[in-house]
Parts: C-alpha cells; structure tokens; sequence
C-alpha cells in the first residue's frame, strides 16, 4: 500500500511539473521577442553609448506596428521594471528609423518600423544601466505624450548594462 502512494505522489509531482512547464513555453513563445544592441560593452566617461532597440516579434501581427524607445534622463531616479513612476521621472524619447533619417544609412535591412537608435552619456565611472522601455504602438501618429489608446500601445521594458572607463 506504501508503494502504490509513493508512486501516486510521484506520478502527480511529476504532472504538475509538466504542465507548469509548457505554460512557461507558451508564454515565451507569445512574449514579443526584442533585443538592444550597443556598439561595445565599454565606454569612456560623457561619451555617448549607441544603440539599437529591435523588436523582432511583435504583439501586434495583423497590424503593421511601430516603435518608439523612451529612455530614464535622470540618474538619481531610475525607471522602475512596473513602469510605475513613468510619469514621475524625466524621460527622452526616440523615434524609429521610420522618422530618424539621419540614422538610417547605419542600419540598412533592418526594418526601420520596428528599429530605433539611441544614445545616452553617463557621468559615473564603473557598471551602469541603460533604463528605458519600447513603446509598439500601431496609431497612425507616434503616441508621444501620455492621452493614448491603450489597446493599441504595448510597452516593453528592459535595462542594458554598460561600463563606463575614463
């Protein structure tokens, strides 16, 4: 009687964490898949860090989305991973390569919807991150200002360590 409860115990461990796993595959494969690239991990002090946001799979596939990068501007108050303090803190945007000619001639084959170069200086020597989030958005007008639609804005956030050397 032992035996069949032990094997019992063990069989429904062994469902449970079957199960728990393909939801945690399934969640991976809907999550929009973007990644942020910097020219090198290290840089001088004040010197701008470039780089690119792409979003490689969007949560918006029947529309043709865009992106926007908004980035933290100040270093005594970061973005939180909520996004809760948004409104509170001192941010830059950064339009896609859509609306930044300039940069565009960097980045040929990248799909300039879905692509946005930026850059931000540090002033402080050693690890720093990068805190910003991408905004997709599928309006007809870039959403740059906080009076949107919320079902036609998704936002991502992410932090990219750099180091900064004098």
């Amino acid at each position: 009687m032992k035996s069949i409860c032990f094997v019992l115990i063990i069989f429904s461990f062994y469902s449970c964490n079957n199960k728990e796993d393909a939801n945690v595959s399934k969640y991976k494969n809907n999550h929009p898949n973007y990644k942020i690239e910097t020219s090198r991990d290290t840089f001088y002090i004040n010197e701008y860090v470039k780089a690119l946001a792409v979003l490689e799979t969007p949560f918006f596939k029947k529309e043709d989305s865009k992106i926007i990068v908004i980035l933290d501007n100040d270093d005594n108050y970061s973005l939180k991973k909520d996004l809760s303090n948004q409104y509170q803190i001192s941010f830059e945007g950064f339009h896609n390569l859509s609306y930044d000619t300039i940069n565009q001639k960097w980045f040929k084959g990248y799909d300039f919807n879905k692509s946005s170069a930026f850059g931000k200086k540090f002033n402080k020597l050693g690890e720093n991150k990068i805190r910003g989030y991408i905004l997709e958005y599928i309006t007809n007008e870039p959403p740059l200002d906080s009076i949107y639609d919320r079902g036609k804005v998704k936002k991502y956030y992410f932090e990219k360590k750099v180091f900064i050397k004098e």
